[in-house]
């Protein structure tokens, strides 16, 4: 029979590991939003930038990636375009 310290200390272990994934998706909707808030800085003609995908849903995993749909962003090869790399 287990110990009243091992019974308290696994049932707040799996507490910590079912409130794990909410934690990281977020920190992920937080990164998304610092993402956005870079783009449409270096790039004002953005009009909107929607978040889509697992990230807004219980299927978001530890390896999943964010989706995100820029609009306004100006077209590959014209002026003013570049590639913009995002650092958390």
């Amino acid at each position: 029979m287990a110990s009243p310290h091992a019974h308290s200390y696994w049932r707040h272990r799996f507490a910590a590991d079912r409130q794990a994934p909410e934690r990281r998706r977020i920190l992920a909707v937080e990164q998304a939003v610092r993402a956005a808030t870079a783009l449409g800085g270096r790039w004002p003609e953005i009009q909107q930038i929607w978040l889509f995908g697992s990230v807004l849903t219980e299927g978001f995993q530890e390896h999943s990636d964010l989706d995100l749909l820029v609009e306004g962003l100006p077209a590959a090869g014209s002026e003013g375009q570049a590639r913009c790399k995002l650092t958390t």
